[in-house]
């Protein structure tokens, strides 16, 4: 039996190495089963036939909570030695603002670049005229929605999603396996977990919402790699969102 591969020692200003995570990865297993269980019960009061705007951002929002919640209640149970392995950061305005700007640079790499050429390419091999990332949001998101839809996609969901599958996931993955490895496992799940957003819908647009949040995903746990700190993380997620949540209300208004 070999020992697992030393992580490259990150350029933050913390030192999260020096803890090593206790989680494994089959335990996020447990972990997404807890939050969909959960999920479901207390979204109860937002089911309906016919959802209101108000309903659906009320539910995603209790989704997202919830799997957070599941991953620190999971942690702390478990394994309250280790989650400083999560990185925490000693000076976290210059790690927000350094993630920031690398999560404003996926955007136009991945949704500018990557993800219209993909699109094109899905165009030429399918009859379809038109090939577009799947709306993710409901429509009428105006006032109060808005609001709630800027909760839901600039703190709720780049927190709690990295706390799932970077430092949950790709956290326990590296402790045990390459980087490569590591970001492409968590990464390709990140960009599935999004899949349920594009049904009822085009196969297309399926295919190039889960392919480009794929390597969203990667390019996440790059961040997470180089800065050691699951802040950074949250911070370019939030970012990556913020562009796309502009864009999202420009069109839906």
């Amino acid at each position: 039996m070999t020992d697992a591969p030393t992580p490259a020692a990150p350029i933050g200003d913390d030192v999260p190495e020096r803890v090593r995570p206790t989680w494994r990865p089959w335990e996020a297993l447990f972990v997404f089963a807890i939050a969909i269980v959960v999920g479901n019960l207390l979204s109860t009061p937002f089911v309906s036939r016919h959802p209101t705007t108000a309903q659906q951002l009320g539910a995603g929002l209790v989704g997202e909570i919830s799997l957070g919640a599941a991953v620190l209640g999971w942690l702390y149970v478990g394994h309250r030695a280790s989650m400083a392995a999560l990185g925490v950061p000693r000076r976290p305005v210059r790690e927000i603002a350094t993630a920031l700007v690398a999560g404003l640079a996926m955007y136009a790499l991945f949704v500018f670049g990557f993800g219209w050429i993909l699109a094109r390419i899905l165009e030429a091999i399918s009859s379809a005229r038109h090939v577009g990332v799947p709306r993710q949001l409901p429509n009428h998101i105006v006032g109060a929605n808005a609001l709630a839809a800027g909760v839901l996609v600039l703190i709720a969901a780049p927190v709690c999603e990295e706390l799932f599958f970077r430092g949950f996931i790709f956290k326990s993955l590296r402790n045990r396996l390459g980087f490569a490895a590591s970001a492409a496992i968590s990464a390709v799940l990140f960009g599935l977990a999004h899949l349920q957003e594009a049904i009822p819908g085009p196969w297309q647009g399926a295919v190039l919402l889960v392919t480009v949040l794929a390597f969203v995903g990667f390019g996440l746990a790059f961040v997470y790699e180089r800065r050691g700190t699951i802040v950074a993380a949250m911070a370019a997620h939030g970012a990556f969102n913020l562009f796309g949540f502009l864009v999202l209300l420009r069109v839906i208004g």
